[in-house]
């Protein structure tokens, strides 16, 4: 007999997992920016030639969705001007988001990576409001 696992079943053995995840003590994997040699945060905007960081935009979406085209564009941009460690960021984390995050169709990804950007170079009330503008 072929047993297989129902949606529901497999719906609920995530959350069994998330939430076991979720409980756990994360303090030993996080790793202090000093620690990483990372970048300090927020990171220092530099202004961009708006014509390249297009072209890098559409090049990025072929490779990891229109968060990850919009988002690395910018970020990778700024990150190409300021040099190591910025070159190092892991630009992909946010592929997640092609397609209204994980092609759900949820949220726009040009928005969301957008954000993202914004998050990166701005925090408090200026990142509020320039998100804001955007949606």
């Amino acid at each position: 007999m072929n047993k297989g696992i129902l949606r529901r079943e497999f719906l609920g053995l995530g959350w069994a997992v998330g939430g076991f995840c979720v409980g756990q003590s994360v303090e030993p994997a996080i790793v202090q920016p000093s620690q990483a040699g990372a970048p300090p945060f927020p990171w220092q905007y530099r202004q961009l030639d708006v014509a390249r960081v297009k072209a890098r935009a559409y090049t990025g979406y072929f490779k990891g969705g229109c968060m990850y085209g919009v988002f690395e564009a910018v970020a990778g941009s700024v990150a190409d001007a300021l040099g190591k460690p910025y070159t190092e960021f892991p630009f992909e984390l946010s592929t997640y988001g092609g397609g209204g995050v994980a092609a759900w169709g949820t949220l726009c990804g040009t928005c969301n990576g957008t954000a993202m950007a914004i998050a990166l170079f701005h925090q408090g009330e200026l990142r509020n409001t320039l998100v804001h503008d955007v949606f």
